[in-house]
């Protein structure tokens, strides 16, 4: 063999190597999971909603794997337990990671979102977490609404609805409080509204009573809450019966989680009716609507299915919302033929517009804001304890 056959026979094994090499990776792409971290508060003052958003999840991922997964690969949950503390949020950020997620369902709050979200960023994995805040990273979304639209839809209806003329704002220490209070402070005068008391207390504090008193004695028509911890807002009931008050308050936590509140404050949380919490319209009924067979029906019956024994624990809401979730990055997946970040980012600001969730809400998210509730899909209700039998929804007694 002269030279130049040499060179053309090493170079042919050459690239039979690389191509085998191709095939290979092409193959073990094809087999290996598409893997989705479930990053919750598991343990710690938030674990009643924890369990309720995996089994949304485990229902969603059920479903996709059922059918076939994506992208010929099965969905792999990866659970990470962050105790609901900002430290944990970034260890087990970094531990994600190095396990290799594609994409991450959670944090549950803000600080931990935005603890989290450098890792997630640098790592260019999106995540999508049930936050009110705004987190400094692209790859972020939440699946609830944001700090402006949380207050302007609160402030509306304390000032059309209750008819309310002052406000106090009485929150937890976290971002959400701060963002309340700066949201009330330039909205309140275009709505006529004059804020007699702002109060902070510490998240998972065991005492509320003294700011509790404080804003007692300023006497406001209605009180603004939020905060990130539904132990908090069911503290904040008790504390308010255990004084023999029972001021009309409108808040963020009291209906997205109704079972944490009341596993704080009791069964009774609710009873007056002066407790008013912010939902999606898609989650409640008005009493002249008809039961029918609809795509909600149909997820509470496939999940009592997947979840028969924890089925009456579950709150339905929190499960939806992750659910929901898991069908955006779906989409998204489907869509961009990819599981790349960037690509799938940059998808769900074009397309989530055109989304709906299970129970019809309307999702929002674009390239100026990355949360998916909007204005026009939120109500409140009165008694998010109280739901219809036949398909466990909440009346609403406004916008019907």
């Amino acid at each position: 063999m002269n030279g130049s056959n040499a060179f053309r026979g090493r170079g042919m094994q050459a690239m039979a190597a690389a191509l085998l090499a191709m095939l290979m990776a092409a193959g073990a792409q094809a087999q290996s999971t598409i893997k989705i971290g479930l990053m919750q508060g598991f343990t710690g003052p938030n674990a009643s909603v924890a369990a309720s958003d995996r089994a949304g999840v485990r229902l969603a991922v059920k479903e996709i794997n059922d059918a076939g997964g994506l992208l010929g690969r099965k969905l792999e949950i990866l659970e990470s337990d962050d105790n609901l503390n900002p430290a944990q949020s970034v260890s087990e950020a970094r531990r994600l990671v190095r396990d290799g997620v594609n994409f991450v369902l959670g944090p549950q709050a803000s600080h931990l979102a935005a603890a989290a979200a450098p890792i997630f960023t640098e790592a260019k994995v999106v995540f999508i977490s049930s936050t009110v805040s705004a987190v400094a990273s692209p790859y972020n979304f939440s699946m609830l609404w944001g700090s402006a639209v949380q207050a302007q839809a609160m402030m509306e209806f304390a000032a059309d609805k209750l008819k309310a003329k002052s406000i106090a704002v009485l929150v937890d220490s976290g971002p959400l409080g701060v963002l309340l209070q700066d949201e009330v402070k330039k909205r309140a005068s275009a709505l006529n509204l004059n804020v007699v008391a702002t109060e902070v207390f510490e998240l998972n504090t065991p005492d509320i009573t003294p700011q509790i008193q404080r804003v007692r004695r300023a006497n406001p028509d209605v009180i603004l809450n939020t905060g990130s911890l539904p132990a908090d807002a069911g503290r904040l009931i008790r504390n308010m019966d255990e004084l023999g008050w029972n001021p009309t308050i409108v808040s963020t936590v009291f209906a997205v989680a109704t079972k944490g509140t009341m596993e704080s404050a009791g069964p009774d949380a609710f009873k007056s009716g002066k407790y008013y919490g912010l939902l999606p319209k898609s989650y409640t009924y008005c009493a002249k609507d008809r039961i029918g067979t609809r795509p909600y029906d149909a997820f509470l019956n496939r999940l009592k299915a997947l979840e028969p024994a924890d089925f009456a624990k579950i709150d339905h809401k929190s499960a939806l919302m992750y659910y929901d979730a898991i069908n955006v990055l779906r989409a998204a997946i489907e869509g961009t033929k990819s599981v790349d970040g960037t690509a799938i980012y940059a998808w769900i600001e074009r397309n989530a517009a055109n989304l709906r969730g299970v129970a019809g809400t309307p999702l929002s998210a674009n390239a100026t804001s990355h949360f998916f509730i909007g204005s026009s899909a939120l109500t409140l209700v009165n008694r998010p304890d109280v739901v219809r039998a036949e398909d466990n929804l909440v009346e609403r007694r406004f916008d019907c």
